[in-house]
C-alpha cells in the first residue's frame, strides 16, 4: 500500500506502508454481568503486542459489541488506544466475537 504525503513546504513524497499485524490471540475473561459489559478481552498481534481491557457487550439484539479502554480526566474520556481505520476495527470486533461466541455458547446471559 502507497500513501502520497504533500505540504506546501515540503515535496511530494511517496511512503509505502506495511498491512496491519494480524491478530495472533484473542482471550476472554469473562465477569458479572455489568450494565452489559459480559467480559473483558485480551489480543496478542503477530508481532508480539498485547492489548487488554477490550470490553465485550452483550447486544439487546442478540451478538456482542466491543468498546476499547477510555480513562476519564476531569470531564474529559481520553482513549487509552484504538483502531485508525474501519478495516482495522472490523478485524477486531470480527475476531473477539467470534471467540465470545465460542465462550459463552451454552449460557444465558442476561
Amino acid at each position: 500500500m502507497s500513501v502520497l504525503f504533500s505540504n506546501s513546504f515540503w515535496r511530494s513524497i511517496n511512503v509505502t506502508t506495511q498491512a496491519f499485524m494480524k491478530i495472533k490471540r484473542v482471550e476472554i475473561v469473562p465477569i458479572r454481568p455489568f450494565e452489559g459489559l459480559i467480559a473483558f478481552a485480551n489480543v496478542i498481534l503477530e508481532e508480539g503486542p498485547y492489548l487488554g481491557s477490550i470490553g465485550v457487550h452483550r447486544k439487546l439484539d442478540g451478538g456482542f459489541r466491543i468498546t476499547f479502554p477510555t480513562r476519564k480526566v476531569g470531564e474529559a474520556n481520553l482513549c487509552i488506544y484504538h483502531p485508525m481505520t474501519l478495516e482495522i476495527s472490523k478485524e477486531f470486533e470480527t475476531a473477539i466475537c467470534s471467540k465470545a461466541e465460542e465462550v459463552f455458547a451454552g449460557y444465558s446471559i442476561v
